[in-house]
């Protein structure tokens, strides 16, 4: 079901999205809200991304350079999902304090994405939650390649205003190794403005906004078209089919989100914050198109509409009950509704929406030779769609469970090890709801930290990924997946 790409957390287990300064949670299994860390801070920038508050999050300047891998393969998977896919590449990342006024971030990096054997899907997200996609008549490998940008700068106005803004763009190219010779074309441009203000050294609020603007493009341009039939579905069950020397359309996707937090610290061993965000945005269906009455033609035509509108909020608190015990407790809802329809008939094609409530408590232990970490979060999931042009009408409910436990381990002053386990179980799991039964999973992590302070950090992580079906082990599906991240904290140049 094409909503699914609203629950696909389980899925993005699969592929290394971490940042590089996240390694260290990543090894010890997705630790967040339990452990104190100098990169997941309960502050305006770490938890909801104002880039006001960079300037207050990053105290000193660093450079680093992150390879990485992940590969997935098994026959746990969606019908149009690659039977196997390896992504690989490597990122950069600085920051640098500025000595006039604030403080510059950026990030670089150029990654591929290669899925093999991918079935009829022509598109490079292919579960995009609307009913407009095509499909061909053929099976075969999709080379995904291009690179990510991403800066951010901050400043103070005075000793309580602080402003940020912030800019990404990316380009990936694909192509699909058939003798249709799919070409697709994705682009991303991104900015986003920010304003925080400092009430006390123990309170803070902050408003931000952001724009996303991207575009798929994609060409099937082939003399060999006579033999590779093209469908352009309109839902589930209606589409066109066209075969002939070439097929154009492209895809325009734009988001606008505004958002809003407050952090407060009443006490020395206590802290907390609340954050709400609003997200508003469409997609179009755009295709040449030629009107055979008036001979009116149209390079690009609105052939399909899809509206999404989000809401959501959380609140996270940590309470350190002792020198060196702490607890922490977070929860999260959103709600999610979304609507397509045919732009010319003005005909509603599909209603879907999606309602989530999770919660979740845990606790660490830290001294100087070791810290461990127990979290537990519950997950509580609805949604139901109505495909009015399919005659389809769903509601379904899952209850989610997740235990993760961490560790890390200080052998001497300049090393540490690093290890974790997360266990999940989904009642009616939503990503793959035609499956009779549960599904769960487990994920076991590593990693090692070498660190000389001031000069240099060597950090590694490991994981792999397993999930399965529990009413037939033969459906399964795992991952590998790797980083190494190398900082430097002492350089001339930036």
């Amino acid at each position: 079901m094409r909503y699914i790409k609203l629950v696909t957390f389980l899925f993005m287990a699969f592929t290394i999205s971490t940042n590089a300064q996240d390694v260290r949670r990543y090894a010890m299994g997705g630790l967040s809200f339990s452990i104190q860390d100098s990169d997941y801070q309960l502050n305006l920038f770490d938890i909801a991304g104002n880039p006001a508050w960079l300037d207050n999050d990053k105290n000193k300047d660093y450079l680093e350079v992150t390879p990485n891998y992940s590969g997935t393969s098994g026959s746990l998977k969606r019908q149009f999902d690659p039977a196997r896919n390896y992504i690989y590449g490597v990122s950069f990342e600085g920051v640098r304090k500025l000595k006039a006024n604030g403080t510059f971030f950026g990030k670089t990096s150029y990654n591929f994405d290669s899925r093999k054997n991918v079935y009829r899907t022509l598109e490079y997200n292919t579960y995009s939650g609307d009913p407009f996609f095509i499909r061909d008549t053929t099976s075969g490998n999709f080379l995904f390649h291009g690179p990510q940008l991403e800066f951010i700068y901050s400043f103070n106005l005075s000793d309580k205003i602080a402003v940020g803004v912030s800019a990404g763009y990316g380009i990936t190219q694909g192509l699909k190794d058939t003798y249709a010779r799919a070409e697709i074309l994705h682009r991303l441009v991104s900015g986003g403005l920010g304003i925080s203000y400092r009430f006390s050294e123990n309170s803070a609020a902050g408003l931000n906004l952001g724009i996303t603007d991207a575009q798929e493009k994609i060409d099937v341009d082939s003399d060999d078209l006579l033999d590779v039939e093209i469908f352009r579905f309109r839902g589930e069950t209606f589409s066109i089919r066209k075969s002939s020397g070439s097929v154009t359309q492209k895809n325009h996707y734009r988001k606008l989100f505004y958002g809003g937090q407050y952090m407060f610290k009443p006490a020395k061993n206590f802290q907390a914050i609340i954050a709400g965000k609003i997200t508003s945005a469409y997609s179009q269906l755009l295709i040449p198109y030629t009107n055979s009455k008036t001979n009116e033609s149209f390079r690009e035509y609105e052939d399909g509409y899809t509206n999404y509108n989000t809401s959501e909020a959380s609140f996270i608190i940590q309470y350190k009950f002792s020198q060196y015990w702490l607890f922490g407790l977070t929860t999260e809802y959103q709600q999610k509704e979304s609507w397509s329809k045919n732009p010319t008939l003005g005909l509603l094609l599909w209603e879907w929406n999606t309602q989530n409530i999770t919660a979740g408590t845990g606790f660490s232990y830290s001294d100087e030779k070791i810290t461990t970490g127990f979290e537990y979060k519950i997950g509580i999931y609805n949604a139901d769609s109505s495909k009015h042009v399919d005659s389809k009408f769903t509601d379904l409910n899952s209850v989610n469970n997740t235990i993760i436990l961490g560790c890390e381990l200080k052998l001497n002053s300049p090393l540490s090890l690093r290890a974790g386990y997360v266990y999940s179980d989904y009642s009616n799991d939503l990503l793959f709801p035609y499956l009779p039964t549960s599904n769960n999973q487990h994920n076991i992590t590593t990693g090692l930290a070498y660190q000389i302070p001031d000069i240099l950090k060597l950090e590694m992580a490991v994981s792999y990924n397993h999930v399965s079906n529990s009413g037939n082990n033969s459906l399964y599906r795992e991952a590998v997946s790797a980083l190494l991240t190398l900082t430097l904290y002492e350089f001339n140049t930036f």
